[in-house]
Formats: structure tokens, sequence, C-alpha cells
């Protein structure tokens, strides 16, 4: 049996009927699966708005990043969202590589590759603060409200981050550093997912950058309490099961095996 087979389909008219999805208070509305009652999990990227995804092989993780991608794609126009993804993985992501939403072609391999879209997401990041700064406003938001004035939201995605990490430390540190000091007033987010959970990976600066984890199943306690703190992720079902935590939140259990069909 195949992974698809495994999941739940849901349609795209049913996201754009349900209120939460279309609510007028979430700027980037994605649905992230379904909590214990079997309701559909809602949630701001906008508030997220850095996600640090790990969990062990064949878990789901590249399946949550697509249900994420979907949800945005279904929820914004190009205008309003771009997406740069960045994927070790070779094809994974090959069903999005036409969608007008993409800020650059998916980057697929390469360190030198990888490297350049770095600089370009960094020169984007620096853009748009000029911009901003320029117009007197605090963040994307106020400068939104400007007439003809307009920046999409942006969001960043690199699966597995891990090889980037390994090949080129200094510069993806800096990377995440600016995302992270920067990035939410100016409408830049980002979203981070490895296999290799390991202390040179998930170091104390990765996790403190990230203001919300998702833990899929861990093959023991040491690797679960790199994500979460806790032992709980080793103790996750094998597939489509999360722990989602938030800065000084409790972690919450959220199966993900969804698909939007499209």
């Amino acid at each position: 049996m195949n992974q698809r087979s495994k999941m739940q389909p849901y349609s795209l008219s049913k996201i754009l009927q349900n209120s939460d999805f279309v609510s007028p208070e979430y700027k980037l509305p994605i649905i992230i699966g379904k909590d214990i009652s079997d309701k559909i999990v809602y949630y701001d990227l906008n508030k997220l708005s850095r996600i640090l995804i790990a969990g062990r092989e064949k878990t789901g993780k590249t399946n949550l990043i697509k249900l994420i991608i979907s949800s945005l794609i279904a929820g914004n126009t190009a205008n309003q969202c771009k997406l740069a993804i960045i994927n070790s993985n070779n094809d994974d992501y090959e069903e999005f590589k036409n969608i007008p939403h993409l800020f650059c072609p998916i980057v697929k391999s390469g360190a030198e590759e990888s490297k350049n879209v770095l600089e370009l997401l960094i020169t984007e990041l620096n853009n748009r603060r000029i911009k901003i700064r320029q117009h007197n406003v605090k963040n994307i938001s106020e400068y939104n409200k400007i007439p003809s004035e307009k920046i999409p939201y942006l969001v960043i995605i690199i699966d597995d981050f891990s090889d980037l990490y390994t090949t080129l430390p200094q510069k993806f540190e800096n990377f995440i550093q600016q995302i992270s000091t920067f990035g939410c007033s100016v409408g830049i987010h980002i979203i981070i997912s490895t296999k290799h959970i390991t202390e040179q990976n998930c170091t104390d600066f990765i996790s403190a950058s990230f203001t919300t984890h998702i833990a899929f199943k861990t093959s023991t306690a040491q690797e679960s309490e790199l994500i979460t703190w806790t032992p709980e992720a080793a103790n996750l079902q094998e597939q489509h099961d999360i722990l989602l935590i938030e800065t000084a939140k409790p972690a919450i259990h959220i199966k993900t095996n969804l698909f939007i069909e499209s």
C-alpha cells in the first residue's frame, strides 16, 4: 500500500467554505491535519511564522509540507503569497513546479544553486525592509494598506535542511538568523524539515530560531528531546502522527493523514 492510499482526501470546496479558513483574521491559513476529536486543525502561518519539522524517515513529513503548500495555494492568489522551495530529495514537489505562486524555480539539489537562492532571498528580505522603512510603517500589514502598494507574503520551504547545513554551515546560520530577526515583519516565513535528528543539525541555535516545532515519530527518546524537550515523540505512531509545540504552549497531538483534492 502506498502513502497516498493511506491518506484521507479533503476537497478544495470544503476548505473554501470553512469559516475558519476564510476568516479575515487569518493572513495565511493552513491546514495541519485533524485533532483527536476528528476536527480539521487550522493555523495562521503568519502567527506560527517559523516552523521546524523533524521525524524519522517515511513518517509523513513531506506529505505535511504538501498539505501546507496546497493550503496556501487554495487560500491565496499568486499576488498574495509566493513560495520558495529548496528540496534535496529531488522530485518530491514536482506537482508544484508550474504553479504561479513560485518566487523562483524549485531547487532540487546542489550546494551552489541552493547558495544562490539563499542570497536571492536575503536580497528580497533587505529590499522589503527598505520599502517598509521608506513608507514609515512598521510591518507588511501596515504597508499593504497603502493604496497601490502591495507586497506578497513569501514562504520559504527547505526539505531536507541538514544537507544545506552540512555543506554551507556559516551561510545557512546567517540566513536563518536574518529570517528569524526580520522575516516576520516583512512577510517572510520559513518551514524547514529533516529526518536527521542529531545534535549537529538540531542545534540550540536552530531550535531557538524556530517558534513552532512539529515532531513526527523519532527513533529514540533522545531524538525526541532535541525537538520537543520531552521523550513523547518516540511513542507516536509510525506515520502521520505529530506533536505541534508553539513557544510557551503545551504540545498538541494532531493526525496529518490528509491531502487536498485539486
